[in-house]
């Protein structure tokens, strides 16, 4: 992510250890939650599709991941949020 949000010069001194990137972070951050955001956006919708398919156990299975990755991906938003 570094790599598209910075120059090179500064990504590479990160990346070497010359940098700990700390300027960047927040730039970073923003970014990542950004696209956290717009993933649990498309998981709502997917499981709004999911909804209304007929029950099976692989539907079972699909909604219960789906509930996985969003809690984590909330987490991790939560997480972000108070780390700054």
């Amino acid at each position: 992510m570094r790599l598209l949000l910075i120059p090179f010069r500064k990504w590479e001194r990160f990346v070497r250890g010359i940098d700990d990137g700390a300027k960047e972070q927040a730039q970073v951050d923003k970014f990542c939650a950004t696209l956290i955001k717009e993933f649990l956006d498309d998981i709502g919708e997917t499981r709004a599709r999911l909804a209304v398919l007929p029950n099976s156990p692989g539907k079972d299975t699909l909604q219960k991941r789906y509930v996985q990755v969003e809690s984590i991906l909330e987490i991790v938003l939560k997480k972000m949020n108070t780390n700054r």
